[in-house]
This record gives structure tokens, sequence and C-alpha cells, in this order.
């Protein structure tokens, strides 16, 4: 944002021996810029959506996991976050759907092994996370970091 607002000044000097004064008068700005802003940074712990080791399954599991992100916007910044579908999503990857998302093993080619699961902005799971301004989080900066949790959940 930038604002300005215009001023005057008068200056008035009194000249010696007289009762007269002579004026002048100048014109000048005053400026201000306020740069909004909003930057991520990965705590150092906790930052991830980590589901830890877990036993191979041949019934269904649900696993749950919370990941944290840290975002400091200036005070009265709107902001939103969106999260893609990540890299195995296929072509909703910019805009993934809830069963989309999913993880490698690592493995090229026959042995690779594919893990579904959603990412939600809430604990119950009722909130999918999403990457468009329907299914994203907004919100407005305070001037100091927030965190905001990432739940994740593998059910299969």
């Amino acid at each position: 944002m930038h604002f300005k607002h215009w001023a005057a000044a008068t200056a008035a000097a009194a000249i010696c021996g007289s009762a007269a004064a002579a004026q002048a008068t100048t014109d000048f700005d005053v400026l201000l810029t306020i740069g909004e802003s909003c930057t991520f940074s990965a705590k150092a712990t906790a930052n991830n959506v980590d589901f830890g080791s877990k036993p191979r399954a041949s019934s269904p599991v649900k696993y749950e996991a919370e990941g944290k992100l840290s975002l400091d916007c200036s005070e009265g910044t709107a902001y939103y976050i969106g999260l893609n579908g990540g890299g195995f999503a296929g072509p909703d990857i910019a805009d993934p759907k809830p069963g989309v998302r999913q993880m490698s093993n690592g493995v090229a080619g026959a042995g690779v092994v594919y893990v579904k699961y959603d990412l939600f902005q809430d604990a119950l799971h009722t909130q999918f996370w999403g990457n468009t301004k329907a299914n994203g989080k907004g919100g407005t900066g305070t001037g100091k970091p927030v965190d905001i949790s990432v739940y994740g959940l593998v059910t299969n």
C-alpha cells in the first residue's frame, strides 16, 4: 500500500526594525509505503506429516499424523494456503480431490508401491485441504508467526 499526504509549510521571517513580516510558502509530500508480506518457515520439529513406521497390513487401516506450517504475515495482510496433490497425484496435481494423493516407496518400475493419503485442515478429517479458494485455508496476518496444522490420514 502506498499512502501520500499533501502538506504545506508557511515560514514567516521578521524583518529587523519593521513590524511587517515576509511570508514564503512551499508544498511538500509526506510519503509512506507499507509492504505486505507473508513467509513460510518449516519448524525444526513437527513440520512434516510423518506417519512413522507401520507394519504391512492385509486388512483396512487408519493411520493419522499431524504436521505444522509456520506462517508469518504482516498485520492485516490477507493470505490463502492451498496444497497441491503432490508428486504422484497424476493429472489432479494442481487441484487435488479426495483420494488422489499418494506416496511412493521410491522404487522404480515393477517394484513401485503407492499408498493413498489425504490432507485435512482439522483433526476430525472433515475439511479436505485442496488448492482452491473453496477448499484452501485463508486468513489475515497478525504480524506474528502462526502455527497452522496439517492433518494427514491414510486409509486402505
